[in-house]
């Protein structure tokens, strides 16, 4: 199942030394009587000098790489929820908005030759998209349309969410699953994805600030309704000292057949001092309350990318948010 409202939200979500020298001056000769030869002290022995520790150095892939065989973790949220047709109006219960954690063993597999891309969760059998499936092809984006859904990667950059310049380690993946029931019943799986190079525990900065500058991007399902929320262009403060991760976000709606509304985020995240990983809560101005898991990717954790819940009094919703230290 694939409504136009899908589309439009997919559309919405794909919019980031030397040294010197000595002298010396001849004076002329000095005249030394000899005295008796007595036999010559030894030469100290010099240590030598201790060879400097080598900074560590790391290699990373970069993310959005369709050229070759992939392999890339994923976290991000989801949305389960069943659609029932009410004379022409789908009507959405229950609804379960959720965290896809490191846990999870979410992964991205992507196979050069056929092109084939698949989602795996849970250690459940993946989802598969074969290559035939592929409906769009760019250079920062990637879409299979099946007949139970969709699945659409893309690389965040100036054409894909207004970013400054394109995430070189990180990706985003829309995923939706919709199987029909003989009742007539729709199940519907909404996902929110990324992924990325991960940043080694070692790379991690430990002292500093630094804002990074980012896209965010949400899905929402109401009892009635099917909405989409987007923010450019917004910064999050990382502390890396305090390993703190926080800011302010307002999300926009972005389905025009409904009344125009936005929804005002606080993010409150810890890097672990372990790892790359982040966790955290986020809360809404009206109310809402949900959690985040994110990671920080490529060298010195110079982009991040985190899955989020919000679940407010008429709605749940579940995103991303990703970006760019500036």
């Amino acid at each position: 199942m694939k409504s136009p409202r899908h589309a439009t939200l997919l559309a919405v979500f794909l919019l980031a030394s030397c040294g010197g020298g000595g002298g010396g001056s001849d004076g002329g000769s000095v005249g030394v009587v000899p005295g008796p030869t007595g036999t010559p002290s030894p030469t100290p022995s010099t240590s030598p000098s201790p060879t400097p520790s080598a900074t560590p150095t790391f290699a990373y892939d970069i993310a959005f790489d369709f050229t070759r065989d992939r392999l890339i973790p994923l976290i991000g949220a989801q949305i389960i929820t069943v659609a029932t047709d009410s004379g022409g109006r789908l009507l959405y219960n229950p609804i379960a908005a959720s965290l896809i954690e490191a846990t999870a063993v979410g992964t991205l597999r992507y196979e050069g030759a056929s092109q084939q891309a698949s989602i795996g969760l849970f250690n459940a059998a993946p989802q598969s998209y074969p290559g035939s499936q592929i409906t769009l092809r760019q250079a920062d984006r990637l879409t299979y349309e099946a007949p139970s859904g969709f699945l659409s990667i893309g690389q965040p950059g100036p054409s894909l969410g207004s970013l400054p310049a394109p995430l070189r380690y990180t990706v985003v993946a829309v995923q939706t699953v919709a199987t029909r029931e003989p009742s007539g019943q729709t199940n519907i799986i909404e996902r929110r994805l990324v992924g990325g190079a991960s940043t080694v525990a070692a790379d991690v900065p430990r002292s500093g600030t630094a804002p990074y500058r980012v896209l965010a991007a949400a899905v929402s399902y109401a009892p009635n309704s099917l909405n989409g929320f987007v923010a450019q262009n917004v910064d999050l403060s990382v502390d890396y000292a305090t390993r703190d991760v926080r800011g302010t976000i307002t999300l926009a709606s972005t389905v025009t057949s409904l009344p125009a509304t936005t929804v005002t985020l606080t993010i409150a995240g810890q890097i672990s001092d372990t790892s790359n990983r982040i966790a955290g809560s986020v809360t809404s101005s009206d109310g809402g309350t949900g959690r985040l898991t994110g990671e920080l990717y490529g060298p010195q954790g110079g982009e991040l990318g985190i899955g989020f819940t919000l679940l407010r009094s008429g709605d749940q919703l579940a995103g991303t948010i990703v970006g760019a230290r500036r």
